[in-house]
């Protein structure tokens, strides 16, 4: 069993589980699945974004050793270019921890603003 974190809630999830779920995502046409990597192609971090009620969903993660650098937002605001690129009106939302100060100024960075707080999450939008 390998252990992957969520955001919100931290369990243990299978492999096979991760790699179903995975599989699924990558052929799903609502995903848009990003990686932003280093020239020698260590993964620095990703972007997801999901459709659905009709916004797009954003997570996102930085590799622990990668993180106070400044990435988030370059490779945020590659990953905006991409999913406007192919969906020019589409509305984003993304959620992050009350606690997670850097997520929120990124966000903030790139123009989305806070529209609501509970449960010790903030839901920012995009303009």
């Amino acid at each position: 069993m390998q252990f992957l974190y969520s955001s919100f809630d931290s369990w243990a999830i299978a492999t096979d589980e991760h790699e179903r779920w995975l599989a699924e995502r990558l052929s799903d046409e609502r995903t848009l699945l990003l990686v932003a990597d280093t020239s020698p192609g260590l993964p620095v971090g990703k972007a997801r974004f999901e459709h659905r009620d009709g916004s797009w969903r954003l997570d996102y993660s930085i590799g622990p050793e990668f993180r106070e650098l400044g990435l988030a937002a370059k490779m945020l605001g590659s990953a905006l270019e991409q999913l406007r690129h192919r969906r020019p009106d589409a509305r984003l939302r993304s959620e992050v921890k009350l606690s997670n100060a850097a997520a929120r100024r990124t966000l903030a960075r790139l123009g989305f603003r806070e529209a609501a707080t509970a449960d010790n999450r903030s839901v920012y939008e995009s303009p």
